[in-house]
């Protein structure tokens, strides 16, 4: 065995390789099961959701008062099962992190009965106090615990936060926490302290001598002069505990299985704001759009995933707002930060649908650091087009006459809080456009049109543009740019890896994770499709479909991270243990795995 800091990687012998054909019975297999909680009472009223291969959906039952549940008339095939109760962890059947899956499949053969169990875990707790600057209770805040995860640096793994909001008394508790190490902050309730403003020392002195004291309060300025300049506007900003702005400096919580951790209290800091003022001008900057709108977007935003993402994604994004008729805009109460000023025109449909015909989009970076900013200019331009056709190439499923169906989709880290994803509307012919897209790199995500269960179905091949694959990679767009000849590409050639995995004394065994990744490091990439992982069902067999045809790794790894997937470096440490294959376009290939000694 290798170990390394987050797993165990297990030595791979290829045992066969040879095609595999599988055939599904459905409609006669049980199953059930009992769910305790971890002091040993019944879990009652336990919610349990089953998927399946061969299930269209998802099937929900709830415990009854012995912590019982039963699925009955499902088909051959491979079973996950998720357990939810408030108060208490997620459970994944057969996952070794307690609230995190993935669940052990469950292998059920035709007419097969079997009964599982499960344990609850009590979810644990952190609760405190959150304080304005002078030290009273601050209500209606909401605050955010955030799970780390390992390796170092720390990084998270799943965008799973879990809120609560204080109440009078600025008291908050958050609970159902599964083990793991938190990061906590503080939201302040947007609006709540936007038009505060700092009370100035003449303020005070000028106010005193208005109502006859300003002799006792050694005002010092006669009588009837005019009011003093008014202080600053202030906002409350995030805050992390123990009390620091920074998300980098926050204080770690470690929080064992059911623990309630307390004294979380830490108070929230005013910053100052500043007034942004500026003009949208059209193309050639002259004509000023009258349907322009504006939208300022936290630079954090579009960057990596970081916690200080996480925080502001979705909540620090000003909600779009109309420019007047003279093209003047002024956007008040904006917090220090590095910001994108994005002003669109003649958009239709932002965030649900594709972008109108003759769209507009600017933009301009800006740092704020409390100072009013003035004179910002934004020159609107013809956003890029993108356009193109679908081709489906069959050998068992002819091309269907209507892919209307076919769902076409772009999304771009710069947009993500700001438009969400814009699709297209796809003709039946399969032709499909983007009429105008904010310059950026953006990745495509398509769906291809719907298979019956068991049936053969369409699997997306290539999407190639400007001679370029980028199916596992960014495009990147220029304002004005027009991207023609795009042509995506379905085959109903899937490839398929499946086998059995055997222990050294060849029993199948369910403790390790199979890992498949393309030899090639450029499409070591976040949600490559080349790279993808699944857990052996409870017989020891697994299957991975979907893998582009080209060269892999293929290799067994215990208490696998699944963030860790993305990182370059823990793949490349996998590469010398790992047994290598060649996959062709619509190859089925079984290949029994052995974990070695």
């Amino acid at each position: 065995m290798i170990r390394t800091a987050t797993a165990t990687i297990a030595i791979v012998l290829a045992v066969a390789s040879i095609d595999a054909r599988q055939t599904r019975d459905a409609g006669t297999a049980v199953l059930a099961g009992t769910i305790v909680t971890d002091d040993g009472k019944p879990a009652r009223r336990a919610t349990v959701r089953l998927s399946g291969s061969d299930m269209p959906a998802v099937r929900i039952g709830v415990t009854d008062d012995a912590g019982r549940f039963s699925f009955a008339r499902l088909p051959a095939g491979s079973f996950t099962i998720v357990a939810t109760r408030p108060g208490y962890v997620s459970t994944y059947y057969g996952s070794k992190r307690p609230g995190r899956g993935p669940s052990l499949p469950i292998a059920l053969a035709a007419g097969q009965r079997l009964s599982v169990s499960m344990t609850m875990l009590r979810g644990g707790a952190i609760s405190g106090i959150i304080t304005n600057q002078f030290g009273r209770p601050a209500p209606q805040v909401t605050v955010q615990a955030t799970m780390l995860g390992v390796p170092a640096p720390p990084r998270l793994v799943e965008a799973t936060p879990t809120f609560a909001t204080t109440d009078d008394r600025g008291m908050f508790r958050i609970f159902g926490l599964a083990p793991g190490d938190y990061v906590v902050s503080a939201i302040p309730r947007a609006g709540t302290a936007g038009d505060a403003r700092a009370t100035t020392d003449d303020e005070v002195r000028w106010a005193l001598q208005q109502v006859g004291t300003g002799a006792r309060a050694n005002a010092g300025a006669p009588a009837g002069t005019a009011a003093p300049a008014v202080g600053r506007t202030m906002v409350y900003s995030h805050v992390y505990f123990p009390g620091t702005t920074e998300p980098d400096r926050a204080t770690k919580i470690t929080l064992g299985a059911g623990e309630d951790h307390g004294g979380v209290t830490f108070a929230l800091q005013f910053v100052p704001t500043a007034k942004i003022d500026g003009t949208v001008l059209g193309p050639g900057g002259f004509q000023r759009p009258s349907d322009a709108m504006m939208m300022l977007v936290p630079k954090s935003a579009g960057s990596a995933p970081t916690l200080e993402r996480m925080i502001e994604s979705g909540l620090a994004v000003m909600p779009r707002r109309p420019v007047s008729q003279d093209g003047r805009f002024s956007l008040a109460g904006v917090a220090p930060g590095q910001y994108t000023v994005v002003a669109s025109a003649g958009l239709v449909g932002l965030r649900d649908s594709g972008p109108g015909a003759g769209g507009l989009w600017g933009e301009t970076d800006i740092t704020v650091n409390g100072q009013d900013l003035s004179d910002v200019v934004v020159v609107l331009q013809p956003g890029a087009k993108l356009a193109g056709t679908m081709v489906f190439e069959g050998t068992s499923l002819a091309a269907p006459s209507d892919v209307s169906a076919v769902q076409l989709s772009m999304t771009s880290p710069k947009l993500a809080t700001m438009v969400g994803t814009q699709t297209a509307n796809v003709a039946t012919t399969g032709a499909f456009a983007f009429p105008s897209l904010l310059s950026g790199p953006y990745t495509m995500q398509v769906t291809p049109p719907p298979a019956a269960a068991g049936a053969a179905r369409w699997t997306l091949k290539s999407i190639v543009a400007g001679g370029r694959d980028i199916t596992d990679g960014p495009l990147e767009v220029r304002t004005g740019a027009d991207v023609s000849g795009v042509v995506i590409t379905f085959t109903d050639k899937e490839t398929e890896i499946s086998g059995t995995l055997s222990d050294a004394a060849g029993r199948p065994t369910q403790e390790f994770s199979i890992v498949v990744f393309t030899t090639n490091r450029t499409f070591w990439t976040a949600g490559s499709r080349r790279v993808k992982s699944v857990r052996p069902a409870t017989n020891g067999t697994f299957r991975i479909a979907g893998l582009p045809a080209g060269d892999y790794a293929i290799v067994a790894v215990g208490d696998l991270e699944a963030a860790l997937l993305s990182d370059p470096g823990y793949l490349e440490q996998l590469q010398p243990v790992a047994f290598k294959i060649t996959l062709g376009e619509g190859e089925k290939r079984k290949q029994d795995l052995r974990v070695g000694g």
